[in-house]
């Protein structure tokens, strides 16, 4: 097997600790923290809102669009297009719906939600 150390020329640039002063160290240990507070400020933004999946068999309201109001259950899902075919439960031919204009029903009572947001 072949490690790091068999290549002939081959320079580490990533010393092992035990070959560090204290100085060198602590820059080390100061340079890696920036490193990961600069990665999760990256991050923070995507963390903040989590939506509900939309698959198959999940009972929706329709919040926006023609089909303002009325309620289905998820056929399908096209993640290409970011939108889901609905069976309408008044009986009328299924339908694609942007994710953004639909809710999941959850409870009778969740008229008032935000689509797609949980907390």
């Amino acid at each position: 097997m072949n490690s790091f150390n068999d290549k002939s020329g081959s320079k580490n640039l990533t010393p092992s600790l035990s070959d560090l002063d204290d100085v060198e160290r602590e820059d080390r240990v100061r340079v890696l923290r920036s490193m990961l507070a600069a990665t999760e400020a990256r991050q923070k933004p995507k963390k903040g809102v989590r939506h509900q999946t939309l698959t198959a068999g999940l009972t929706v309201q329709i919040r926006r669009g023609i089909n303002q109001g009325s309620k289905g259950v998820i056929l399908d899902a096209d993640y290409i297009h970011n939108r889901v075919l609905i069976q309408l439960l008044d009986g009328s031919a299924a339908t694609w719906v942007k994710f953004t204009e639909v809710s999941p029903i959850a409870e009778p009572d969740d008229e008032g939600s935000d689509p797609l947001h949980s907390d």
